[in-house]
């Protein structure tokens, strides 16, 4: 009889393919991109106007870099409360949120005929400016970390798209008549559009697929787990019998690379006991003839 040696070391099986991003899921994306786009599309509009309009109001270089500064200075202590506050209610309504309030500072930057009225309608922007941020946010959580650099670059192109193309519609108004005005309540307007957007996006659907690939990838991370729990079950109870006298035969082999498969310890354990069984009768009814 052949002399017992153990088997070789199982081999991890191959990792699960990733879960396919469902069709609602990517719609759902391409929108978002269309809301980064229209969002620097508005603020590109306005942005490199300011400093003469407040000019025009009879503010001094010193007035206009203070007022200027305002908004960066909101945006500085907002920006952590604002991604808490988006964590707390969902990406929905404080992205519509920001949104929103965002279209009235620019509404009232329309309105502005004052220093004081200008540097008032910079107060709600500098505060809830951070649609692209809790965008980005939220892409983040939709696509999975492979994707992740790939959706935010894409996200990124839209919104440079916007902020090139919102200068020059912003310059064609402000040479008409009441142009800041004017180029004012458009991008008002384009928030409020955006808005809009945002609430029509199909949110469903998005929870939907971000389950189902949630599920997908839960259950391939179980499915690899058992397997490999599996293995082990059985290298365990194949060692149990080692330095016994047992010859394999060439079934056996077969049985063991299928056994990452079965869904039952039982049925592991049954491999190898059905074996020694089988060899040890063997071995007794060849010491009996001889």
């Amino acid at each position: 009889m052949g002399a017992w040696e153990p088997p070789p070391a199982p081999r991890p099986g191959p990792a699960a393919p990733p879960a396919p991003r469902g069709a609602g899921l990517s719609r759902f994306v391409r929108c978002l991109y269309l809301v980064g786009f229209l969002d620097f599309f508005g603020v590109s509009m306005v942005v490199p106007l300011l400093s003469l309009h407040i000019k025009s109001l009879g503010a001094s270089p010193t007035v206009a870099g203070v007022v200027g500064s305002l908004y960066g200075l909101l945006q500085l202590f907002s920006s952590t409360f604002v991604g808490c506050w988006s964590d707390v209610i969902g990406r929905q309504y404080s992205l519509i949120a920001c949104i929103l309030f965002s279209a009235v500072g620019y509404l009232l930057l329309g309105m502005s005929t004052s220093v004081w009225l200008f540097a008032i309608a910079r107060v709600p922007v500098g505060i809830f400016k951070h649609t692209l941020s809790i965008s980005k946010a939220l892409l983040s959580d939709l696509v999975s970390e492979k994707e992740r650099p790939l959706v935010i670059g894409h996200f990124n192109a839209a919104s440079s798209v916007g902020f090139i193309l919102g200068p020059v519609v912003g310059g064609y108004f402000t040479e008409l008549e009441s142009g800041f005005y004017l180029t004012s309540f458009v991008c008002s307007f384009i928030f409020i559009l955006n808005a809009g957007l945002v609430w029509m996006l199909p949110w469903s659907e998005e929870h939907t697929d971000s389950n189902e690939n949630e599920q997908t990838t839960s259950n391939s991370k179980v499915t690899a787990k058992a397997n490999c729990d599996l293995q082990a079950v059985f290298s365990k109870e194949w060692y149990k019998f080692k330095g016994r006298p047992a010859c394999l035969s060439p079934q056996i082999h077969t049985d063991l690379s299928a056994a990452g498969s079965y869904l039952k310890t039982g049925m592991l354990r049954a491999v190898v006991q059905r074996e020694i069984i089988f060899q040890r009768c063997r071995y007794h009814l060849k010491t009996f003839v001889n």
